[in-house]
């Protein structure tokens, strides 16, 4: 018995030929950003292992730990002071960012230095203020640290959907005190509009909330438009700064646009002392990075130049907390 065999012919449209196409894209694509996000994690440990064998930490000078506030003649003088290190990263990071107005927003340093290193698996991240930005808190993850996220002005759905296996968020945000507030809410892509009712609570209470009354925290990341003001003297009040190696915190002196200029530079001593309340507990500045966002610039008054006054800061522990002021 003779079979024939009837030639099967497939058809292709264009609209199939486009989503065969997209697929295959899309599976390149991930296997590129698996492959970056691997890269990145094999770039942080070989640095790990290199400062664990690198030259002894730098000496920290009695200057470095001065308690004393330092005393300003101009602006320029508070904002050199605030970008000057006081001890040295051998081994700088930068975690996570997005492109925004022509440059990289979102990202932290991290230091990798043996002494403060955070080590995979076995760290702790608290990172208040996300936004709709969680890079910095998903690079965390993938390197290994168990994250914590909190920010009351955003919903938990816009969240859950890009938490990875070790990452939890809580839609409560940092201060001094326990308090509501309502957030009207502007959604960029959409125009609509919401209101969000974000509760505040202070930092020891939020330990308790999350279960983590005795667990030590590595690194502090500090994004609370302007709070961080009161909450730097409540931790150091509360004696809340045990464990914590790290404190990345987003500075903002933008008070200083809307007050009257005889009163600029007493609020700039103002901030100063509060920073110094860092150094009484043991910690150092280690980086700093102008934020050039032109609703934070100040103009000098009578010059054509103008000063940023959002930064990113980096403080790490060098050593036990100093005495009383």
């Amino acid at each position: 018995m003779l079979l024939t065999m009837t030639p099967v012919r497939i058809r292709v449209t264009p609209l199939a030929g486009y989503l065969v196409i997209l697929a295959v894209y899309s599976g390149f694509m991930c296997i590129s950003t698996f492959k970056e996000h691997q890269r990145r994690q094999l770039e942080a440990m070989a640095a790990i292992e290199a400062s664990d064998q690198a030259d002894p930490l730098p000496k920290i000078t009695r200057r470095s730990r001065s308690l004393d506030p330092p005393k300003f003649a101009a602006v320029d003088d508070f904002y050199s002071w605030l970008s000057s290190p006081e001890t040295d990263c051998r081994k700088l990071l930068r975690f996570g960012g997005t492109y925004c107005k022509k440059t990289v927003d979102s990202d932290k340093n991290v230091c990798l230095d043996a002494d403060v290193a955070l080590k995979p698996k076995n760290c702790t991240v608290y990172s208040f203020g996300i936004g709709h930005d969680t890079s910095f808190d998903d690079m965390s993850n993938y390197f290994g640290c168990n994250v914590y996220m909190f920010d009351p002005s955003i919903n938990k759905e816009d969240v859950s959907s890009q938490l990875l296996e070790k990452q939890k968020f809580f839609p409560i945000g940092l201060s001094s005190r326990n308090y509501t507030m309502l957030h009207n809410i502007t959604y960029v892509d959409s125009h609509d509009r919401e209101i969000i009712e974000g509760k505040y609570s202070t930092y020891d209470k939020i330990r308790e909330l999350v279960g983590h009354r005795n667990q030590p925290v590595h690194y502090l990341k500090v994004d609370i438009e302007n709070t961080e003001w009161d909450v730097i003297p409540y931790l150091s009040k509360k004696g809340l700064f045990a464990g914590i190696m790290q404190i990345a915190i987003e500075v903002h002196t933008m008070t200083i646009m809307k007050i009257p200029s005889n009163r600029v530079m007493e609020e700039l001593q103002r901030y100063a002392r509060i920073l110094l309340l860092l150094r009484k507990e043991g910690f150092l500045r280690v980086s700093y990075r102008p934020n050039y966002v032109e609703e934070t610039l100040y103009k000098v008054p009578g010059e054509n130049r103008s000063i940023p006054t959002c930064s990113e800061v980096l403080y790490i522990r060098r050593g036990p907390p100093l005495t009383d002021m």
